[in-house]
């Protein structure tokens, strides 16, 4: 069911949960290198972008110490499945395109991987949820 083009079946609780795992396992790396303040800015910028096609993402909590979830959770209840995933996988990408127009592709192919590791996560979900 997680073939291209098809709808996600993974509750939004669980992309969420997915996620969150990335964001703190990407801004533990990548605050090591470029430090919090840096990211945060970074990072509110990605939240402030992708906001414009996904206004629930305004709900994203993003300070110094990292990025929160927490009051996505209660958002994304009422929005399809499919929604929440679509614009955190938004999120991510626009965080990347931030960081490679700012150090070049060095800090995202680091970071590759662990995106390789949450799209399987998904799909495993996905998987467990067809059934």
């Amino acid at each position: 069911m997680s073939e291209k083009g098809k709808k996600h079946d993974t509750p939004a609780e669980q992309v969420i949960e997915i996620y969150t795992e990335l964001l703190n396992e990407i801004w533990r790396r990548v605050a090591y290198l470029i430090g919090g303040i840096t990211l945060q800015v970074l990072m509110s910028n990605a939240v402030r972008r992708t906001s414009l096609a996904f206004p629930f993402l305004t709900q994203v909590s993003v300070t110094t110490c990292g990025v929160s979830l927490e009051k996505l959770r209660e958002v994304c209840c009422s929005l399809p499945k499919h929604e929440t995933r679509k614009a955190l996988q938004n999120l991510v990408a626009e965080l990347f395109s931030l960081l490679i127009s700012m150090s070049g592709d060095v800090i995202v192919r680091e970071l590759a991987p662990l995106v390789k590791n949450t799209e399987e996560k998904l799909e495993s979900a996905d998987e467990g949820s067809a059934i």
